[in-house]
């Protein structure tokens, strides 16, 4: 354990955590693109920037697709040998937490602009 990193709030973010910070965008984007498709989709009283699906049909159906994408992104995980735990960690973070849906998808689109998650593809 070092002094500055527990004490001082002081961290090193390695390209594992990026990564895995990146695949859950990845994530968010695509599956949030998914349900706006539904046909019971409204918005969140939380985040009017959100959906969320009045019908148990809609709702089966895009818990299917999440299925689908979360399986895919831990096999790119895998294949990187990116942790369990540090997927976990990226999951919980506190600005993936805080963020608006819209900041989120606007921040996928330009990171994907940028070539940030070609690494996605190659896998």
């Amino acid at each position: 354990m070092e002094f500055k990193n527990e004490y001082l709030g002081y961290f090193h973010q390695d390209d594992d955590y990026e990564k895995a910070q990146l695949l859950w965008l990845w994530y968010d984007y695509h599956t949030e693109i998914f349900d706006r498709s539904l046909w019971s989709a409204k918005p969140s009283r939380n985040d009017e920037s959100m959906v969320v699906l009045a019908s148990s049909l809609a709702h089966a159906e895009s818990n299917r697709n999440a299925m689908k994408i979360r399986n895919d992104m831990y096999e790119i995980a895998k294949s990187y040998n990116i942790s369990h735990d540090v997927m976990h960690k990226a999951k919980t973070d506190n600005y993936r937490n805080s963020c608006k849906m819209k900041v989120r998808m606007d921040t996928y689109l330009k990171l994907y602009d940028l070539g940030k998650l070609n690494f996605i593809n190659e896998s």
